[in-house]
C-alpha cells in the first residue's frame, strides 16, 4: 500500500512538473512573453550602459586633429572626411570670475589629452550647429570630455534642453566645480 501510494505521488509531481515544463517553454516562446520584455530592456541597458561609460559599438570614430578652442575640435572621422566638432552642451566662457582665460585653460588642457588621439563621438537631437559644426559628446577611453571640462570648472552647461543624452550627468560635474569653486567659478558673481 505504502509503495503505490509513494508511486502514484512520484507520478503526481512528475505529472506537474511536465505541466510546469510544457508552461515554461510555451511562455518563453510566445512573442508577447515577460521574457522577451526583459531581454528587451536587458539589451537595452547595456547599450546604454555601454556608450555612457565606455568608447565603443555605437559612436561615431574619429582622429583629432587640432585643437581649435576649449569647446572646438577638428577630428578626421573614420571614413576620412574632416569634420569640426563642437562639444555638446557645454560653453567655455572667455574668461572666468577672477579674469583667468578660461578658453585658453581648457584649450591646453584638451589638446595636451587629445592631441592625434582617437576618440568616440556621441550625438544627440542637435546634430549641427548654426555653423554647420558636427556637435557631439566626445569620449576619450571611459572618460567623457565634456564632463571632464565641466568637472575641472572650465565650462558651463548649455545648449538646447533638448540634447538631454548627459544633461543630469553634466549638471552635477558643474555643481560639483560650483561647490568647489574651480576655474569660471572662482569669484562672487556667476560668469555671463
Amino acid at each position: 500500500m505504502k509503495k503505490a501510494a509513494l508511486i502514484g505521488f512520484s507520478c503526481a509531481l512528475i505529472g506537474v512538473g511536465l505541466i510546469g515544463f510544457h508552461y515554461i517553454i510555451n511562455e518563453v516562446n510566445s512573442p508577447s512573453s515577460q521574457l522577451d520584455d526583459y531581454t528587451e530592456v536587458l539589451d537595452t541597458y547595456v547599450i546604454d550602459t555601454y556608450s555612457y561609460r565606455s568608447y565603443g559599438p555605437g559612436l561615431l570614430d574619429a582622429e583629432v586633429l587640432n585643437i581649435i578652442d576649449g569647446e572646438t575640435l577638428q577630428v578626421r572621422m573614420e571614413d576620412g572626411t574632416p569634420e569640426t566638432i563642437k562639444l555638446l552642451q557645454i560653453e567655455v566662457p572667455e574668461s572666468g570670475l577672477s579674469g583667468t582665460s578660461m578658453d585658453h585653460s581648457a584649450e591646453q588642457y584638451l589638446s595636451s589629452l587629445l592631441a592625434g588621439q582617437q576618440i568616440g563621438l556621441d550625438t544627440d537631437v542637435t546634430v549641427r550647429d548654426e555653423q554647420g559644426n558636427l556637435t557631439a559628446s566626445v569620449f576619450f577611453g571611459e572618460m567623457l570630455i565634456n564632463e571632464e571640462l565641466l568637472k575641472r570648472g572650465y565650462a558651463k552647461v548649455s545648449g538646447s534642453p533638448a540634447d538631454n543624452l548627459y544633461t543630469e550627468q553634466y549638471q552635477e560635474a558643474e555643481q560639483a566645480a560650483r561647490s568647489a569653486k574651480l576655474g569660471i567659478w572662482n569669484g562672487p558673481a556667476v560668469p555671463e
